[in-house]
């Protein structure tokens, strides 16, 4: 059985937090796998197969116990000092021989992977993002980094792009493999039951509140609809740094009753499934799990043209695509889709025919051969 370390930051509520754990629940019987976490948080943690062992370089400082919170305050003092000289010294002291060390995420993560000491184990680095769009350092150190991956993995066609356009010299160890999403998990947890007021028009959008989804320009284009008395909801589900200034926004301008802050929700397929629109609002992606998801529920979508969204939905084929930060084009989309049933049920049908191309057997299929060496 192939040994397998695979590092990311945490398991938090994002895209590829739960793409991780998609890919654990299905290979953890096929293959030994270890997960080092940067920071051992993260609402997904309880989701980990029993099997997996999880390594982590901080953990959470909160305790019950005073003196026990002051060693944790401690340790993670020391730890951080430590981190901050060497990302990798806390992930080096596993001796244990890996075949595949696995970065999962941009950053940090593939710092951890690049220096590792194991110098016999495959490398692979997970690209979630427009890297051309996210910065996390500066080009050159990043450069270095995927200098020492055997294997670079872009999750769209676009975030392979916009690698090359950085590190062309690494066409040859590029290659995409849509993330793996577990359509029938999807359809089981879409039936349970959630109350939506059915005489109105009710949009979701779902993602980590912060700059890169866009949220405050969802919420300018939502005023200028309201301003228009137009009548619809918005169902917004997601944590994150934006929360109190989006909640700010909300009350000066007086969207109660037109916006819900719904927060985290581990099953937001119920949410998505009972709603009219799905809509992303994202300054960048780098394939938009939750476009995908609301496609595999047949919901008509209004999405940014980031990478991601933009190939999902082929190039507005299959979907509205609006230009990023565009808050006018973002409300006349919504407009147009609040106001006319036909164009929902159109989009809706070609969500219905697109969705076929997220075949989780096929990723499954390309992911075991990648780990299998084929």
């Amino acid at each position: 059985m192939k040994k397998i370390r695979i590092t990311i930051d945490n398991l938090a509520g994002g895209g590829a937090e739960k793409v991780l754990i998609n890919l654990l629940q299905k290979l953890n019987k096929k293959y030994e796998i270890d997960v080092f976490l940067i920071n051992k948080s993260g609402v997904y943690l309880k989701e980990v197969p029993s099997n997996v062992y999880i390594d982590y370089n901080f953990k959470a400082l909160f305790s019950n116990h005073f003196i026990e919170r002051i060693k944790n305050s401690l340790e993670a003092r020391v730890k951080d000092k430590i981190y901050s000289l060497d990302k990798s010294f806390f992930y080096n002291l596993n001796r244990k021989k890996y075949d595949y060390e696995i970065a999962f995420l941009e950053g940090s993560s593939t710092e951890i992977v690049a220096n590792s000491k194991n110098k016999y184990s495959k490398k692979i680095a997970w690209v979630h993002i427009d890297l051309l769009k996210h910065r996390t350092m500066d080009i050159e150190k990043e450069r270095k980094l995927y200098s020492k991956f055997d294997e670079i993995i872009c999750v769209s066609n676009h975030s392979k792009v916009s690698l090359l356009k950085l590190y062309p010299e690494y066409e040859d160890r590029t290659k995409v493999i849509y993330n793996l999403i577990d359509e029938e998990q999807i359809l089981t947890k879409s039936k349970e039951i959630i109350e939506m007021d059915k005489n109105q028009i009710n949009i979701v959008t779902v993602g980590r509140l912060n700059y890169q989804k866009g949220y405050d320009l969802l919420l300018n284009a939502i005023k200028n609809l309201k301003n228009k008395n137009i009548k619809f909801k918005v169902y917004i589900l997601g944590i994150g740094p934006e929360e109190s200034s989006l909640k700010k926004y909300i009350i000066e301008n007086s969207l109660q009753s037109y916006i819900e802050m719904v927060g985290f929700k581990r099953n937001p397929y119920n949410y998505i499934k009972e709603s009219d629109i799905f809509i992303s609002s994202s300054r960048y992606e780098g394939f938009s799990l939750v476009v995908a998801e609301a496609m595999l529920l047949n919901k008509p979508i209004i999405a940014t043209d980031c990478t991601g969204p933009k190939e999902i939905l082929n190039d507005g084929e299959y979907g509205v695509l609006v230009p990023v930060e565009d808050v006018k084009s973002l409300e006349n989309a919504m407009e147009n889709l609040i106001l006319d049933k036909n164009k929902r049920e159109i989009y809706s049908e070609l969500s219905k025919r697109r969705k076929k191309i997220f075949n989780s057997e096929d990723v499954l299929k390309k992911i075991e051969e990648l780990l299998d060496g084929k």
